[in-house]
């Protein structure tokens, strides 16, 4: 008898997997979907990798997952552990793979301990009876042992304020400018000073714009 129990069981559980066969994976999600990645600082939390299986039950996927970088210039990330380091500026794309699914998250690299801005050039010149009333100025951002362009996401006061010289980003050109304009005046001849910072730093730099006749 209780052999014949013993086959009852196992034929019940068969047809029990039979109605209701075990979960498969259906989807897959990057946490966090945005993240921010300090450049150059490859001890970093790892991304994490989270599904969704065919019952409708969410976990985190801890095995089997490969992931990729679709901008390697900006962004690297490790393809076994997940841990992303920034290379460069701006935002990439990073790309998870398990069982067949894939799922991609936009990377924001942003730098930290900045320990210098310079602003080039240091010493220029503009003169009222040429033909060219424009320069251009960019920011460099000292971190480690790198340097790097932030003039588009940096912050740039001219002084004193003279409505004969303007200034203002200049996102035309590649890599971006700052540029201060003269109008053809006596009005805007005199020394300007042009500092420049950047957001989450304590870091200034400056340089020295003389308008001429």
């Amino acid at each position: 008898m209780a052999a014949l129990a013993a086959l009852a069981a196992l034929a019940l559980a068969a047809s029990c997997r039979g109605f209701f066969p075990a979960a498969t994976l259906s989807s897959i999600t990057i946490q966090p979907s945005a993240p921010q990645v300090a450049f150059s600082t490859p001890s970093q939390a790892p991304l994490q990798v989270w599904g969704t299986d065919s019952n409708n039950n969410r976990s985190q996927v801890t095995s089997g997952v490969s992931w990729s970088s679709l901008s390697p210039t900006i962004v690297s990330i490790d393809a076994n552990t997940g841990v992303p380091n920034g290379l460069a500026l701006g935002t990439g794309q990073v790309q998870a793979s398990v069982q067949g699914l894939t799922a991609q998250a936009t990377a924001t690299v942003y730098i930290t301990n900045v320990t210098a801005i310079t602003v080039n050039p240091k010493q220029a010149s503009i003169s009222i009876a040429s033909t060219t009333l424009t320069q251009s100025f960019s920011a460099l951002a000292t971190v480690g042992t790198s340097s790097l362009d932030v003039t588009s996401g940096a912050t740039f006061v001219l002084s004193p304020a003279n409505s004969n010289v303007t200034c203002a980003l200049n996102t035309a050109n590649t890599p971006n400018t700052y540029d201060c304009t003269a109008t053809a005046t006596s009005s805007a001849e005199g020394t300007y000073t042009l500092k420049a910072s950047y957001p989450g730093t304590s870091v200034t730099g400056q340089a020295t714009l003389n308008v001429t006749p």
